[in-house]
Parts: C-alpha cells; structure tokens; sequence
C-alpha cells in the first residue's frame, strides 16, 4: 500500500510483514453470565425470536454477554448487529460502563471499539470490534466457538451506571475486515547486479537504497552448478579464504566480498572468497526506512496490486520510528564512546548513549541526578522523542 502521489512527494510504500486471513463468520452460540454465577445458553431464545436480559435484570459490576462466533477471527474487525429495547436505563448511551472481550488462550483480552451505534445494547446498531490476533477456538458456557463478550463494568466518576438490563430480540455477526502489521519496505526480487571484476575487497553497487537489512538479504552467484547461496556477515573477522561470505552496507546499498590483507610478515591473508571474474550476481532485498515513513494515520490509502473483496485500506495510527541514517561525523564522535563504554553504564554520558543506540528515533536523551531522598544516589534519564509526520 501506498500514499496518494502528489506533485512535491514520492509516494510511500508500505508492505505488510505478515499475512491476513479475513474468515467469514455467524453468530452461533449466545449465553449471559451474572458475575456469581454460571453461563445460561440463549441461542434457542435468540433463535425463535425471544427477548432476553443480556445481563441481570439489576446489572451488577461483573455480569457478562457472551457471543460464541462460529469460528474464531484472529486479528480480524467483526460487526455485532443488534436488535434491542431501550430498556438498559441509567447510562449514558454515549459512555456505557462496559467493554468488549475476546477469549484467547492466556484469557479474556479487551477488543478495541471501532464504533457502537448501540448506545451501550439500547438501541438497533451495530458493534464494530478489533479482535485481538490470538483469539481461538475455545470453550466456554458449554460450548466451543470463538468466544466474544460484553462485560459490565465499574462506573468512573460522573458516568452513570445501568439501573437496569438491556434487553436483546435479535443478533448477527460477520466479519468486515481485518488489521496486519505493515512496514515501510517494498521487495526487490532477483535483481542481477554488474558481473564480478574477480578481486578481493571489490564492491558491488546495488540499484536501491537503504537496505533494511532486518528483513534479509539473499545473495547468490551463479556458477558451473547454478546459483550458490553466499552467505551474509556482520563483517569478516572470522572469515576463511573459502568462505562464501559478503557483508552488506545497508545505508549506501552496497555488497563488500573479502579483502585481501598483508600482514606484518608480508604474508597476503584472504578474508573470505571472492566470485570468479565475470560471474553474475543476484540479491534480494528490501528497501524503505527513514523518516518519511512517519506518515499520519490515513494517508496509505492507496493499494499497489488489487485483491479480491479488499475495497480499500488505511493505516489506522501514525507510523512511527523511521529515522535518518548515521551521519559519518556523528559515527566519528559516537566510536570512541562506544570503546570506552563497552555497553556499561558508568557515567551520565553513558547512559545517553546506551538510550540512543537503542532508541535511535529519540530527539534528546539527558542523564541527570535523581531529585527524590528515596532515589538518593540514582540517575534520572530524560528522552524527548522526535515529532513529526506527513
């Protein structure tokens, strides 16, 4: 998926990083469970038209509607369409004490509220709902489905509470969509790069950048037998003269193959192996990153291949976490800290450094001495993240 092309901006691509099953779903089992006692079924009452309570007839913190949907929808949006009496008196249709569950193996797990024309089970509407990704098949009053509820709960200050119970006359579920992962990379597949020049320490441009290298590289080097897999290293220290190893420079989208090294003796050591002169490369790879993927909630919009039954997409939130590569002059500065530190911690200066390798998107980290008697001795660290977005 992609931004909408304008004329001052490339468009965004963003991929997602895993797949999305969307399964059609019904409503097949219905139960209420007050909060001290036993699930009692209402799938027959619901089946031949019958109005029930959906929680006791004085709801009480704790009570519970549950829908058992006839197969679970991990990660998918699901729409509850409800058939009701005004009769759930006292809340406020706008605010009703009460939240939706999923039932997942660890427990119930909330589900996020999309949007609920209901006013709290006391009008016709639908509940729209985000199921959690590990919601399953379960069993639960009797029966195993995939298992959703409305619990009553604990009224906050000025939210008023249910004097008395909805009551419900007809309900039917189905899903509508579903939410996957997404990340600012697109795949680039086989991509043959200039043949190799046959020596050590030779680089190999490829035609994008950055890598992200977290997704993978694949590279291989056709030979006699086909195309060897090569494999990639953080660097090559370790290296033998035969090893089939490369080591990828991700910010300026190129592959290094070993170099060749003279030692004190004058002794020349190979550092790994180096494809033969004229031999074809091949490497795929991803590409994306950086700060223009910090785009605002809405803006991918737009998808790169169609899908059958998908009619549109959007990312729900801001994306968030894509910064600019190192600059050399900050790598010169950042080095010698990075030797004296080791990874510990000893001195504030530590600590902020420790804060931006793993948070590189921070705008300002600060270490400063704790305030409080009961932290004498101890250190406060302040981070200030990076705003901003499309």
């Amino acid at each position: 998926v992609t931004t909408v092309r304008v004329a001052d901006r490339d468009m965004v691509t963003f991929t997602t990083v895993r797949e999305l099953s969307i399964p059609p779903c019904r409503a097949q089992h219905v139960a209420v469970a007050p909060a001290d006692g036993a699930a009692a079924s209402r799938t027959e009452m619901l089946a031949t038209g019958r109005r029930f309570d959906c929680f006791s007839p004085k709801p009480q913190v704790g009570d519970t509607f549950l829908v058992g949907l006839s197969v679970p929808v991990p990660s998918c949006v699901v729409a509850l369409r409800m058939r009701c009496d005004i009769a759930g008196i006292g809340v406020d249709p706008d605010r009703p004490p009460r939240v939706w569950e999923a039932l997942c193996p660890d427990g119930w797990r909330p589900c996020e509220i999309e949007s609920d024309s209901t006013g709290g089970i006391n009008r016709d509407g639908d509940v729209v709902l985000h199921v959690p990704p590990d919601h399953a098949r379960l069993t639960e009053a009797g029966a195993a489905a995939g298992w959703l509820r409305c619990r009553v709960t604990t009224a906050r200050p000025g939210q008023p509470q249910y004097d008395e119970s909805p009551e419900i006359t007809g309900l039917e579920a189905f899903t509508i969509g579903g939410t996957v992962p997404a990340a600012n990379v697109e795949a680039v597949c086989d991509e043959l790069t200039d043949p190799s020049d046959g020596l050590h320490g030779q680089r190999v441009k490829l035609r994008r950048a950055p890598v992200v290298a977290e997704r993978g590289v694949r590279v291989e080097v056709g030979g006699d037998d086909g195309w060897e897999p090569w494999e990639t290293r953080a660097s090559f220290a370790e290296s033998g003269e035969d090893d089939r190893h490369v080591v990828l420079d991700a910010g300026a989208g190129e592959l290094l193959f070993g170099p060749a090294v003279r030692d004190g003796a004058g002794h020349l050591r190979r550092y790994g192996a180096v494809p033969a002169h004229g031999a074809q490369i091949r490497v795929s790879y991803h590409v994306g990153g950086g700060p223009d993927g910090n785009v605002s909630a809405g803006k991918l919009c737009v998808l790169k291949s169609s899908i059958p039954y998908i009619t549109d997409v959007a990312n729900r939130y801001d994306a968030r976490g894509g910064v600019s590569g190192e600059e050399i002059e900050n790598a010169k500065l950042r080095a010698p800290l990075s030797l004296r530190g080791g990874d510990r911690a000893v001195t504030g200066s530590d600590y902020e450094l420790l804060a931006r390798e793993a948070a590189p998107e921070l705008a300002r980290v600060r270490c400063v001495p704790a305030s409080s008697h009961e932290d004498a001795g101890g250190l406060r660290l302040l981070v200030v993240p990076r705003v901003g977005s499309m």
